[in-house]
């Protein structure tokens, strides 16, 4: 009896032992904070497995799971917290950043990448940024890396350097039968693609009077814009322009209010597009634009948006509302029938370098020399430029551009505007460098390469560039060069230039009675503010 007694006493000790743990490990799980619930998920980042962190935490592997999936969640209640901390970004954090930094730049230039690649280029980095603390470049962490930043491939080819014709045909075929099948217009069918634009770079052989390259006192080659431009088939419809850039706040946009902008500005560290800022302008711009369009034209609410395979571009599920829906093109092909790769982006730099040489010739009859006029130019200049030479792009051009790929538009379809385009050729860019000093000795070949070659003399940023950019995040406008900034312009000022240029006008005529009529239009909406009407 007595024996029963202590077996009993021991089971339920025992039990009450059990319960009390279970109590603690559920008391312990209730008090996790956001914060140490986002230091733990940080560990995986850093190549732990869940088991091992689960197990130093004495938590369920389901738990940190759980914790896992929810992460934006647990960000977000770890920034309005009142207990819990900022999170610091740790170096495995600065190894994420830095190698999505090389990696977008690897893919612009075509370079090849599998995943060892990838681990190996993070171990570099972890020894750059100090390796103090522990770091495995595993599959499970490779995996997380790609997820975060939206990468559905890690296999980059060269689209220039091998097109398949082939391929090109077959891809051809298949979208003409998808088009007739889904019955849709040449207006409901578009193509957006990315180029670099280095916006102040000179031509290579831009030599001084003895001989040597101008030390222009600051680096031109990191001056550079990411654009993305995208048009229907028709020629109907150009959306405004996406640009890209590293600095948020540019000193040169600071007092531009954000609706007078004609384009769509965002900021990325490496300037480079990547899947998170491609969906959101997709769903963002892309898609309000395209239906307010259809539904002006009495179309239906349906359009596809012909995209290269990107690895940075999100799948095809998400890049998808209602039946405004996106395709890839296959990765060797672009060369041969992407619309935008077929003289469109070429015509926009073209007009862009004309504007951009136009500029310092005028600066030069003011008597500043290039290097001045250079640095005067800022990312107002840039954005305005190049949007420009996006508005005048003409219909002729855009509708050629898509021969190669929809060879049977019919012509009831096609929106050509009867206005004659203003022929940009190298030679007329190449007489106004030659005018300049400093481009004298400017050879057409040169002015060829500059005009046609600007993604190829993007500089491939070192490990160290990519690693200061990274250390320096948290400075809104660490890339932002401009170094100029405009000042407001008063209403009084504004009316003066108005009066001015209207007696200009009327003095020389060089303007239209309806250009005319805008003009003093104008000028009456200034008085209107300057005395407050």
């Amino acid at each position: 009896m007595e024996t029963m007694v202590e077996k009993n006493r021991s089971n339920v000790t025992s039990d009450n032992m059990t319960n009390m743990c279970n109590s603690k490990r559920r008391k312990k799980l209730a008090s996790f904070t956001a914060q140490q619930k986002l230091d733990i998920l940080k560990k995986i980042d850093e190549g732990f497995s869940i088991t091992m962190v689960a197990l130093e935490n004495n938590v369920d592997t389901s738990t940190v799971r759980k914790w896992r999936n929810s992460r934006q969640k647990i960000e977000k209640c770890s920034e309005i917290s009142t207990e819990a901390k900022r999170i610091r970004s740790g170096r495995a954090e600065k190894v994420n950043e830095a190698l999505y930094m090389w990696f977008t730049e690897m893919w612009a230039k075509g370079y090849p990448v599998t995943g060892t690649i990838i681990k190996g280029k993070a171990l570099e980095f972890h020894e750059r940024f100090g390796a103090e603390e522990k770091f495995y470049a595993s599959d499970g962490w490779l995996s997380h890396w790609r997820q975060k930043y939206g990468i559905r491939q890690l296999s980059i080819t060269s689209e220039s350097s091998s097109p398949n014709s082939e391929s090109a045909d077959n891809f051809k075929s298949q979208f003409t039968k998808k088009i007739k099948n889904e019955n849709l217009t040449a207006s409901q069918i578009f193509n957006a693609e990315v180029t670099g634009l280095n916006y102040k770079v000179m031509p290579n052989e831009a030599l001084t009077n003895d001989g040597e390259r101008p030390a222009l006192g600051f680096n031109q080659n990191k001056e550079k814009l990411t654009v993305m431009l995208c048009c229907n088939a028709d020629s109907s419809l150009k959306i405004p322009l996406l640009i890209i850039r590293k600095s948020s706040k540019p000193k040169g946009l600071k007092n531009l209010l954000p609706n007078m902008l004609p384009v769509y500005y965002t900021r990325q560290k490496s300037a480079w597009m990547n899947s998170a800022i491609f969906e959101k302008w997709f769903k963002e711009e892309f898609v309000p634009t395209v239906s307010d369009f259809l539904r002006e034209k009495g179309l239906p609410q349906k359009a596809m948006l012909l995209i290269s395979n990107s690895p940075s571009h999100p799948s095809t599920e998400v890049l998808t509302v209602g039946d405004i829906t996106t395709r890839f093109l296959p990765p060797d092909v672009t060369s041969l029938i992407q619309p935008m790769d077929q003289g469109i982006i070429e015509n926009v730099k073209r007009r862009y370098r004309n504007k951009l040489l136009m500029h310092i010739l005028n600066d030069q009859c003011d008597g500043k020399e290039l290097v001045e006029s250079l640095k005067s130019i800022n990312i107002k200049n840039a954005v305005f430029w190049v949007s420009e030479a996006w508005d005048e792009t003409s219909s002729e051009t855009i509708v050629k551009c898509w021969k190669n790929l929809m060879l049977d538009i019919p012509e009831k379809e096609l929106h050509v505007t009867s206005e004659a385009e203003e022929e940009i050729t190298s030679e007329r860019i190449h007489q106004i460098a030659n005018r300049i000093k400093s481009l004298e000795e400017v050879s057409l070949d040169v002015i060829d390469d500059w005009i046609y070659n600007d993604d190829s003399s993007l500089v491939f940023p070192s490990d160290e560039d990519i690693v200061e950019a990274v250390n320096n995040h948290n400075s809104e406008n660490e890339s932002d060069t401009d170094n100029f900034e405009e000042s407001p312009v008063s209403p009084l000022q504004a009316s003066r230039a108005a009066e001015c240029l209207t007696k200009f006008f009327q003095q020389n005529g060089a303007i239209s009675k309806a250009d005319m009529a805008v003009l003093r239009k104008v000028k009456e909406k200034i008085l209107q503010i300057k005395n407050q009407i």
